[in-house]
């Protein structure tokens, strides 16, 4: 009817909600001020959690240790979580554990640097297979990354995305001047996750 090509973009409805996590350990992320890494997370949770909540799922936002950032009395509704993000600050929380993540729908991680030996944590916090966006945060900027292997190197993301694609997991990574509209359309076009495929 357009007289040219197009490509339609069917987004997967979510199964009974979303819980979107953040994190947002300071030892994760690199850069500061509206040029770092965490900024980017943020922006990209809450351009998610508003799109959702427009398309009237339920949405819960938490943080790596189970906290959350959504202003008190507001809880699912966009005002209160972006007035929530805009005064999160970084944790020095080191790790992924922390209680059970709330909900039986879906989650959504959005990750700073996670080495793969942190996963088990974040895995065993969830009552399924999930959909992450994984940041690579070496290109937020120069020197070492936040997290290092034994040999003093960054943690390479591709590790990091392979063994949660193994877990079951969906993963897009981000780097530094991708768009979070961009990181979203190839997220909810990824496959359904499956446990046990990478």
């Amino acid at each position: 009817r357009h007289d040219e090509l197009m490509v339609r973009l069917e987004e997967r409805p979510w199964r009974g909600g979303v819980t979107v996590l953040l994190d947002r350990r300071a030892a994760a992320h690199r850069g500061h001020g509206p040029g770092a890494s965490l900024e980017w997370a943020v922006t990209f949770a809450a351009s998610a959690c508003v799109h959702l909540i427009e398309r009237g799922e339920p949405v819960e936002l938490v943080t790596e240790d189970g906290g959350s950032p959504a202003s008190p009395g507001s809880v699912g509704g966009a005002d209160g979580v972006l007035d929530g993000l805009a005064t999160l600050r970084p944790s020095a929380h080191t790790d992924l554990g922390g209680p059970a993540l709330p909900g039986s729908g879906d989650l959504l991680a959005v990750l700073g640097s996670t080495a793969t030996d942190e996963l088990p944590a974040l895995l065993a916090r969830s009552a399924g297979q999930g959909h992450a966006v994984l940041l690579d945060v070496a290109s937020w900027g120069a020197g070492t990354a936040p997290v290092f292997t034994p040999a003093g190197r960054a943690v390479p993301v591709e590790a990091t995305a392979a063994a949660l694609r193994g877990a079951g997991w969906a993963v897009t990574v981000a780097k530094r001047g991708d768009r979070p509209e961009g990181v979203w359309d190839e997220l909810v076009s990824s496959p359904a996750p499956q446990a046990g495929v990478s």
